[in-house]
């Protein structure tokens, strides 16, 4: 188990002090921004509506339920569940 921490450690040191470069010291936080993915998510949108009607309203709708019943079972039931109790 020591050693792969100790490889777990030498990972994410060499990700985050040797892959360093300053253009994308300046795009990482705009990707990161959750804003900047809205076009991209209104263009998605629209061409599913577009390209399958109401098979695409379907689709979104499945998606965004889905999206809500993980989130849900995520964070209420898992992590809330994932607490050890004390003996």
């Amino acid at each position: 188990m020591e050693a792969l921490l100790q490889w777990d450690y030498q990972l994410f040191h060499w990700i985050n002090h040797g892959w360093q470069h300053p253009w994308l010291d300046a795009l990482m936080p705009v990707w990161r921004e959750k804003t900047t993915w809205i076009p991209l998510y209104v263009v998605w949108l629209g061409l599913l509506v577009w390209q399958f009607r109401w098979k695409g309203f379907y689709l979104i709708l499945f998606v965004a339920l889905a999206a809500g019943v993980a989130d849900f079972t995520s964070s209420e039931l898992v992590k809330n569940g994932a607490t050890p109790t004390p003996l």
